[in-house]
């Protein structure tokens, strides 16, 4: 069975699963929220949403409960050295539990330490770079 929706008092979409399924967010997050029917708000897509069966949903909760809060220092340190020239290029996502970067949404907390032992990489003007790290993302790249 797929989410289905459905249009309530006149304007509101609701989606809903049924065969004893549930509703979860599709995006990367440590703190997952199930539902069986929900009302979209004006922020929400169905996109947003996907189904699981209970199995599933069991072994989410047993991730999100290991989830551990990362250190504020290496919260600040992240935050910190995501922001260059007054432009932020990535940040702890207090919402979801995830670090953020260069587009990437759900870097953990070892692959943010990594990530940070790393540090900057430097290339002289008209040089060229091509890696292929075990990270999902490395720190931005920045012109001598």
């Amino acid at each position: 069975m797929a989410i289905q929706t459905r249009i309530v008092n006149g304007s509101h979409t609701e989606v809903y699963v049924g065969g004893g399924n549930f509703i979860t967010q599709a995006y990367p997050t440590n703190f997952h929220q199930f539902f069986t029917r929900k009302i979209l708000t004006p922020s929400e897509n169905i996109s947003d949403f996907m189904e699981m069966t209970a199995t599933e949903r069991m072994a989410l909760e047993q991730s999100d409960a290991a989830w551990i809060e990362p250190s504020k220092e290496l919260i600040m340190a992240w935050d910190s050295a995501w922001l260059i020239n007054k432009r932020r290029y990535g940040r702890y996502n207090r919402d979801t539990g995830f670090f953020e970067g260069n587009g990437k949404l759900d870097i953990t907390t070892e692959q943010a330490i990594r990530i940070l032992e790393i540090g900057y990489i430097r290339l002289a003007v008209g040089g060229c770079l091509y890696i292929k790290p075990a990270l999902p993302t490395i720190l931005p790249v920045t012109g001598d």
